[in-house]
């Protein structure tokens, strides 16, 4: 996904499960990962960036688990010129 600097971005991440699994927002940092402190609530989680910066440029992942799987889908940010 492109951005600009300055740009708001809000990404919202679902996952269904039984039981309902736990959504969580993480940032991809060499081989580590950063849990992020993003809204979670049934299922749903949402990264939230104001006023982004070149310190936000990366890869992104959010997860979903619970006792039977875990799930993840990644998400890039780099600076270029956003389409919406």
């Amino acid at each position: 996904m492109f951005v600009s600097l300055g740009d708001t971005i809000e990404r919202v991440c679902r996952a269904r499960g039984n039981p309902s699994p736990v959504v969580e927002w993480k940032k991809v940092v060499g081989t580590k990962s950063v849990l992020l402190n993003s809204k979670s609530k049934n299922g749903i989680a949402t990264l939230f960036i104001e006023s982004f910066t070149e310190e936000d440029l990366g890869n992104y992942s959010c997860v979903a688990r619970n006792s039977h799987s875990v799930q993840q889908s990644s998400l890039q940010l780099k600076l270029g010129r956003s389409m919406t």
